[in-house]
């Protein structure tokens, strides 16, 4: 029976570790069995690696909120589009000897309660490991821990750094992209790890397979699950070391849409003491580096089928909005940030193809579908937009969705709406789920749709965009001039999280794209 594990399956595809590791981690699942180790004793596990020559250093957390978000965009101009419906943890590795960029590094240097200096930018030598704690969190969603390379040097492409890539220090370029696969809830859960509010989830990022192996090892040794730990490798693409030419990197957790918000924001409130970071070093291991990683497979169901009833339900929104606002009104597709070519491999804000050219990658993730990107504008007075999509929670394709508004000019979410799949989230939360019936009954145009569109407004959504909405309009995103001024354009992004029975995104080919209308 320990065979058929599916602990084992999941590190063959998603963790990418040598053929002694798996084995060894096959082996364990059959000695440390079902008993979940706890946060606390992971914790005591790490401090004790000091007793067989490794150093440890402990580092601390943060949660990017609006003053998060501020402190970013004071360096950078930008946060990159987070999400509202996901504040980011971020771990702040300890900075130790590795150099901190003085440009755009050096303001977030944080001293931490026992003296440590701390970075949320973080190099690692081919003899570290980022080693992340995470009390498991109250049910949510999806949860989520990626590592990205965030710059490079300059001096690695044969061309000038674009804006859209340009970093304070001229000598690096921001590449923002993924170092590999997402580790998320659906991982967890293929290695029996996923236990919401209990137990743990170890993250080891490093550039050394050795290193890994002997920290797993160490582990199973110590008596610890090894069904809790995840390697995320570093490959061999990357530039390791703690000096001023190596790649810098950045890592964020995503916590989306919980179940008891109340019991969340409670968590989320000591992030510090749930999210335990730690630089482990073995000095005198030898460096084996992990080959370039591939990114899993994407698969859907074909939305094409509901393409007519879409483009049927947004005439009707149009022709309803242009009698409202007495004036001309255009639809437009939103643009996704990745496609598959037809070799399957992915194109786009893809992590390898941005380190490759030298672009930004904007922080993507490939649990995700796309990002699919559109532009508002200017919304001012009783102007409103509207997004008519396909509601990817109801067709299976997704876990969780969701509409992120942001102030295009600092690229900062400021409000959002959002969807869970009851069967994969395991709980039903969010207004998208039957908004396109009720706003056209709302509207009155309940009976101009036709018999299809009828049969197919349960797959298909409404979202409203406004800085006036109508009070219990549950699908409208209030837009307050306090987070957009009005002179300041609004874009919004939809995110498709999870494709339920795998550990990605959907195919991006086979889901349709979101209609804005304005």
């Amino acid at each position: 029976m320990c065979m058929k594990k599916e602990g084992y399956t999941a590190r063959k595809t998603f963790v990418f570790p040598l053929l002694f590791t798996s084995l060894i981690l096959l082996f364990s699942g059959c000695i440390n069995g079902g008993n979940q180790s706890s946060a606390e004793q992971w914790q005591a596990w790490v401090t004790k690696l000091t007793g067989n020559g490794y150093t440890v250093t402990n580092g601390s957390a943060f949660l990017v909120d609006s003053a998060g978000c501020t402190n970013f965009i004071n360096v950078f101009g930008t946060c990159w589009g987070n999400n509202p419906a996901a504040p980011y943890i971020v771990p702040l590795p300890p900075v130790d000897n590795s150099y901190i960029n003085p440009i755009y590094g050096t303001p977030f240097n944080t001293i931490t309660t026992n003296g440590n200096t701390v970075n949320l930018f973080y190099r690692l030598a081919d003899t570290d490991a980022l080693v992340t704690v995470v009390s498991l969190p109250p049910r949510a969603a999806y949860m989520g821990y990626q590592s990205y390379i965030f710059t490079r040097e300059t001096s690695s492409y044969p061309f000038p750094a674009l804006p859209a890539n340009a970093t304070p220090d001229p000598a690096r370029v921001q590449i923002f992209g993924s170092v590999g696969n997402n580790i998320n809830s659906a991982s967890l859960a293929s290695q029996n790890s996923m236990n919401w509010g209990n137990g743990a989830a170890v993250f080891i990022t490093t550039p050394n397979q050795t290193l890994a192996s002997a920290l797993i090892t160490n582990a199973i040794q110590s008596g610890m699950n090894s069904n809790n730990i995840f390697v995320e490798p570093l490959g061999s693409q990357l530039v390791t070391g703690r000096d001023a030419l190596a790649d810098d990197f950045i890592s964020l957790i995503r916590y989306a849409l919980p179940e008891n918000t109340t019991a969340a924001d409670a968590w989320r409130s000591a992030v510090a003491q749930n999210v335990r970071v730690y630089r482990v070093s073995l000095p005198t291991i030898a460096a084996q580096p992990y080959p370039q990683p591939a990114y899993t497979t994407r698969q859907s169901l074909d939305e094409s089928g509901y393409q007519p009833a879409l483009n049927e339900l947004s005439t009707l929104l149009s022709n309803w909005l242009a009698t409202q606002q007495l004036q001309a009104v255009t639809i437009t597709d939103m643009i996704p940030s990745v496609q598959v070519d037809p070799a399957g491999n992915l194109q786009g804000l893809v992590g390898s193809l941005c380190l490759t050219n030298g672009t930004s990658c904007l922080g993507d993730n490939q649990d995700t579908d796309s990002y699919r990107f559109g532009v508002i504008g200017l919304l001012a007075g009783n102007k409103t937009s509207i997004i008519a999509g396909v509601n990817h929670t109801v067709t299976n394709a997704a876990t969780y969705i969701s509409l992120a508004i942001n102030d295009q000019t600092t690229v900062k979410g400021v409000a959002s709406l959002s969807q869970t799949n009851p069967g994969a989230a395991g709980f039903s939360s969010g207004s998208l789920t039957g908004s396109a019936a009720t706003a056209l009954t709302d509207l009155g145009l309940i009976n101009s749709a036709s018999p299809n569109l009828i049969a197919n407004l349960p797959n298909l959504y409404v979202a409203f965009v406004s800085r006036n909405c109508t009070p219990g309009q549950t699908y409208c995103a209030q837009v307050n001039t306090a987070d957009v001024p009005l002179l300041n354009p609004i874009s919004i992004i939809q995110r498709a999280y999870l494709k339920p029975g795998s550990t990605a995104g959907a195919n991006p080919n086979l889901l349709l794209t979101p209609k804005i209308i304005q």
